[in-house]
Order: structure tokens, then C-alpha cells, then sequence
């Protein structure tokens, strides 16, 4: 009786239907479903709105394209780089261009010759209105390039800037500024000439004729004169000094041309006066 009643038991048993196991790789293919469908929600949410994503842009105030953290210039969409950052944009087409990008203390040149107008920074223009001149080292008001506007005959000479007869005197100390033969002596108005000599051992002499020209004629030197002074360039006296005696002259003292000899440089300008 036992035994049939345990026969039955495992029949009934056996008719049950089994659970179903879940495979390994079955489960591996939920578990990548389901984190695709998070990212697609997460991505889905950042072009819904950027504030509400998980990683939201960097923002970009003045809309250049540049963020803000690594722009120069948050506020200003024409420029968003700074090099020498000294706060002028490198960008030339935008606001307040920096004309020198590498040099932070320059940053304008209003007249484009590559000067700064910066007074205080590297190389600053003397001119900055000015594209033909931007140096002026004796500080006269006058620009040193020879080829601007108003040149300095005299850069290093803060006294002088004109030289209109080319006599290398400055307007300013030549009392006849328009003619390069002829000098204020006090009391004598002279031509000097620079004239060869047959002194082998003298390559050039002065001729100094009184109140008149290079043909010789010309009145007598007054009586009173009794020495001449070379002066060479303007300005600068020589220690040569010439006694006007007969002896030294080698002619009368009233006749009325004479021919001082002495030693000069070639191309220089020498400057006579008569001592009275």
C-alpha cells in the first residue's frame, strides 16, 4: 500500500512544469539594452536643453565660438586673444586692435610706420601723426630721417635744424642763412673760397676777399684788422689763428686781395672772422 502510494506521489511529481533558467548571455543582452537606453535619454535630455544635462556646454557670452574660460575677451565677439596681454585684442579687424601683438608695452601706431605712440614703451614714435618721421634724438621738434617730413639738418644739435644755403652753419647762428660764401664777422662782410694751391705741401688755401667776389676786386680791408680766425664746422673754433702783418701774408697790408694758406679737410665747411 506504501509503495503505491509513493508511485503515485512522484507521478504527480513529474506531470509539474519546470521554472525557466535565464542564460548568462541572455542576461548581458538586457543589461547593454538597458544602459543604451540611458545614454539615449541622457542625450536626448542635453538637445532638449543644455541647463538640464548631465554635462552642460561651457558658456560663450559674446557667441565668438570661444568659451569663456579660454577667452581674452568674454564680452567682446571681435577679439578672444591677448598674446602680450597687455588687454588690446590680437585680432586687427576687431575692437581696439594691438598693432603689436608680442610687445605688451606698445599697442597703437595711428600712423603706421611701426613706431608705438606709446611714449613710455619699446621704441615710441617722436611722430606719432607722422608716418615720415618717428625719431628725434636732440629732442628739437624736428625728425632725424633726412627723407621726411621737415628733416633735422643737425639731429644731435638741439640748437639748430635748418641749414637752407648748405654751408653746414644752422639758420639759426647764419646771418645769411641763403648764401653759403658769405658770413657776419662783426665788422667786414667776407668770401671765402676754397681755391688749390701750388704748395705741394698744402692741398687747399682760403681765399678771403673783403666786400666783394671771387674775380678779386674788391676794397682794402680796414686798417684796424690785425688777425683772422678759422673757425670749422660753424661754430667751433680752431686753434689757427693768422696775424695780418706783411711778413706772415707775404704781401703789403694795404693792397687789396690776399691768400691765406693752411691745411683742411676735404667736404669741410671753414668759417673765417676778422679779428679787429
Amino acid at each position: 500500500m506504501q509503495n503505491i502510494c509513493a508511485a503515485n506521489s512522484m507521478a504527480e511529481t513529474s506531470d509539474q512544469p519546470s521554472k525557466p533558467k535565464i542564460s548568462r548571455r541572455r542576461a548581458g543582452i538586457i543589461i547593454l539594452g538597458i544602459a543604451v537606453l540611458i545614454v539615449t535619454a541622457i542625450l536626448l535630455t542635453y538637445w532638449a536643453s543644455p541647463a538640464l544635462s548631465l554635462f552642460p556646454e561651457e558658456k560663450d557670452t559674446d557667441g565668438d565660438g570661444v568659451p569663456d574660460g579660454t577667452d581674452a575677451f568674454p564680452a567682446i565677439a571681435s577679439q578672444w586673444s591677448d598674446l602680450d596681454g597687455d588687454g588690446f585684442g590680437d585680432n586687427l579687424n576687431g575692437i581696439t586692435p594691438d598693432r603689436f601683438p608680442n610687445e605688451p608695452t606698445q599697442w597703437f601706431d595711428h600712423d603706421r610706420d611701426g613706431y608705438g605712440d606709446n611714449p613710455d614703451g619699446l621704441n615710441p614714435d617722436d611722430f606719432p601723426a607722422d608716418p615720415t618721421q618717428w625719431r628725434d634724438t636732440d629732442r628739437d621738434g624736428y625728425g632725424d630721417d633726412p627723407n621726411g617730413t621737415d628733416p633735422d639738418a643737425f639731429p644731435l644739435n638741439s640748437l639748430e635744424w635748418r641749414d637752407s644755403d648748405g654751408d653746414m652753419c644752422g639758420d639759426n647762428s647764419d646771418a645769411y642763412p641763403n648764401n653759403p660764401k658769405y658770413w657776419w664777422t662783426g665788422h667786414a662782410t667776407i668770401f671765402v673760397q676754397v681755391v688749390s694751391t701750388h704748395d705741394h705741401l698744402i692741398a687747399y688755401g682760403v681765399y678771403v676777399n673783403g666786400h666783394g667776389s671771387a674775380d678779386g676786386y674788391m676794397m682794402p680791408f680796414a686798417s684796424n684788422i690785425t688777425m683772422i680766425e678759422f673757425t670749422y664746422p660753424c661754430g667751433v673754433t680752431n686753434d689757427i689763428f693768422m696775424e695780418i702783418t706783411g711778413e706772415s701774408m707775404g704781401l703789403e697790408w694795404d693792397t687789396t686781395s690776399f691768400t691765406v694758406q693752411l691745411s683742411v679737410e676735404p667736404d669741410m665747411t671753414y668759417h673765417v672772422r676778422l679779428m679787429l
